[in-house]
């Protein structure tokens, strides 16, 4: 007896070794062995196996020792629950996790805390945080593994309030000035768009180490202020920290969303004076930085010079070629690639289409596809996304759907490029109808898939239909986003309820730029210029800085009202206090306020001080106001400006013809 209870350690002990060394297949071949052998197993044998479990390969030998557990009348305490319920949320089965977390007769602190962890995985963030209540209200007290685990469900502005409300929990238990919940809390704050209060925490830890500096930089960099990120960057070494692998991918993304090619070049130098300076991951960064900012020939001599590439790194410069149309280069690193022992992934193949697709290169897009089929690649949603997407951007409208149509598995990112290609295509009608099919297959829609059925129901202006997307919207997703809301703002007033539109304005977030200069172009395609002045001085007073979209809008009102001083204010404002360039679109408003007005000299005039070249577009206005006015002399010169320009050939003739009819009838008059 003795003999087999020193046996039973000896086994259990293996078993736990072997699994602490990430062994899994020993370990489970131990674990066999015990059970073929008859050996009971030890609690910590049992939760060190359960914690390889990790994957959804792994379900069935997850659930194999859970069932075990059960036919050997084995107490499930809360050390072996707290395991399953890990095991569960990792290999895939959130419903399994949350029935053995509910059938748990004790749970503590950790139990709540990794249960929290599993539903933020699957992104249940509302069920997250509800749990977190119910764990403070039966008295338990989160730790900071707890709070780090419900600051991740805190992931978009809708959710600041929430955020809000941890962080000083996490005050009053004394964890906020914890370096990893320090670091979570500037994590938070970031998602949810506060990057003044992310900054303040960072500023106010008592201790900060790399990992508190790389989140920041990251809030900074995700919100577009790169000038701010590089600040910290030298702030950071000046203080003696010493940037890791993170640190400059982030300093690199940065210099590569704002096009900072003179700071990209100096953290290019950091990186090469560093033991990093052959780190793959680096290096692919330094590529896309140097091919986005415009200088694609040095991300070329990089890529040469690279003595280790992976297939990130190809892809990087596939995708770099297929941005810049360059279908012949990208085709032919797909060849070299090929040739030098690379294996092309799902990624590849989709670079490689989108620049087939961009180029409307059907042929070679076509040779591309035969040869995927003859890869025998397992196409992920990406690829099978890009496919449909090539033969929709080709006009192989019925192609992409035929293609869509035999796809053994379509995702919601398939489904969303489907209905996109309709859209843009003008099927409306189809769009909503494949809504109706991706129901059926009870896939969940996204915010891309709502997004794309309101700019169907624009198209069509059917304002029921919007409304029931609406309704639909509502029992789907449990929040909406900026996007979202500025899509529904769009909607009800290109479909004439302006009602609608100021609801879904009222709802949207108060700081949402893009919200407001939807709401100002609703009111001025309406005419409503008055209202879309007021909105205008509103968004200022809040300390929203108007960007060129929103000044497009507000001309627009000027002009609709034939308001002469009140767009020459706002459009000196744009140029003097904003420092914004004026575009095409705000000459065009401009040339439409003169021609509506009968000023056809003035709009004449206009054209020719506009400091780039005139497209056919500010002809074309010129040319509506002439037919307007009828005006023969200058229609002619207007019309010959725009038929020189090869655009629109047709309708200009037409105008023309209307104007000279016109004139004809007022000499008969």
């Amino acid at each position: 007896m003795k003999s087999r209870s020193k046996s039973e350690s000896t086994w259990n002990f293996l078993v736990c070794a072997y699994a602490a060394q990430g062994d899994q297949h020993k370990a489970f071949t131990l674990f066999v062995k015990m059970q073929s052998e008859k050996v009971p197993f030890s609690k910590p044998a049992v939760i060190r196996l359960l914690s390889l479990c990790c994957n959804k390969s792994d379900l069935y030998r997850g659930m194999e020792i859970h069932n075990l557990i059960r036919m050997g009348g084995y107490k499930i305490d809360v050390f072996v629950g707290t395991a399953l319920v890990s095991m569960y949320g990792k290999c895939g089965s959130l419903d399994i996790a949350w029935k053995t977390f509910e059938e748990m007769s004790r749970r503590d602190a950790v139990s709540y805390s990794v249960m929290i962890g599993v539903l933020v995985r699957y992104e249940h963030n509302y069920d997250a945080l509800q749990l977190l209540e119910t764990m403070v209200k039966e008295g338990l007290k989160p730790d900071k593994i707890t709070y780090v685990s419900a600051l991740d469900a805190c992931n978009s502005p809708c959710f600041l309030k929430e955020g809000r409300y941890l962080h000083q929990l996490a005050k009053q238990s004394g964890c906020g000035f914890d370096l990893v919940v320090g670091s979570a809390l500037i994590n938070m704050y970031g998602k949810c768009g506060s990057v003044e209060a992310a900054r303040k925490v960072f500023e106010e830890m008592p201790e900060k180490n790399v990992v508190s500096w790389n989140s920041i930089l990251s809030v900074y960099v995700r919100h577009n202020k790169g000038a701010e990120a590089l600040k910290l960057l030298e702030r950071m070494r000046h203080e003696d920290v010493k940037p890791d692998r993170i640190t400059l991918v982030s300093a690199v993304d940065a210099c590569t969303r704002h096009s900072l090619v003179a700071e990209g070049e100096m953290i290019h130098e950091v990186i090469q004076e560093s033991q990093l300076h052959e780190d793959i991951i680096l290096q692919n960064a330094l590529l896309n930085m140097y091919g986005k900012c415009g200088n694609l020939h040095r991300a070329q001599t990089l890529f040469k010079d690279m003595r280790v590439k992976n297939v990130i790194s190809w892809n990087t410069m596939i995708a770099l070629h297929a941005q810049k149309d360059d279908i012949d280069e990208a085709l032919q690193l797909l060849c070299r690639m090929q040739q030098e022992g690379g294996l092309a992934d799902n990624a590849t193949y989709a670079c490689a289409f989108d620049a087939c697709g961009s180029c409307f290169a059907y042929a070679r897009g076509k040779m591309l596809h035969v040869g995927l089929i003859g890869a025998n690649l397992e196409m992920d949603q990406f690829l099978r996304s890009a496919l449909v997407n090539f033969y929709g951007k080709c006009g192989k409208l019925e192609t992409a759907r035929a293609v869509f149509s035999k796809m053994m598995e379509r995702d919601v990112i398939t489904w969303n490029t489907m209905l996109a290609l309709l859209v843009n295509q003008g099927a409306g009608y189809e769009a909503h109808e494949l809504f109706a099919q991706m129901q059926v297959e009870k896939v969940k829609p996204d915010k891309i898939t709502f997004t794309c059925l309101l700019d169907a129901c624009i198209s069509l202006g059917l304002l029921s239909k919007g409304k029931k997307v609406h309704v639909i919207l509502m029992n789907i997703l449990d929040h909406f986003d900026a996007v979202l809301r500025t899509a529904l703002v769009y909607m009800y007033g290109k479909c004439g309820d302006i009602r609608g539109a100021v609801r879904a304005f009222d709802e949207a977030l108060a700081g949402d730029l893009i919200a407001w200069s939807a709401m100002i172009a609703m009111h001025a395609q309406h005419g409503q210029s008055t209202a879309a002045f007021s909105l205008f001085l509103r968004m200022q007073q809040k300390g929203i800085k108007p960007d060129d979209i929103t000044f497009v809008s507000v001309l627009t009102a000027c002009s609709y009202s034939g308001f002469f001083d009140e767009a020459f204010y706002y459009f000196t404002f744009m140029l003097e206090d904003c420092a914004l360039l004026p575009t095409m679109e705000h000459f065009v408003s401009l040339i439409d306020l003169f021609g509506r007005a009968g000023c056809l000299i003035e709009a004449e005039s206009l054209l020719c001080i506009i400091p780039s070249d005139t497209s056919a577009a500010h002809f074309l206005s010129l040319l509506g106001a002439c037919r307007h006015h009828t005006d023969v002399e200058r229609g002619e010169r207007a019309a010959r400006h725009v038929m020189e320009r090869e655009y629109d050939f047709v309708s200009s003739y037409i105008a023309l013809c209307n104007i000279y009819a016109a004139a004809y009838q007022g000499q008969l008059d």
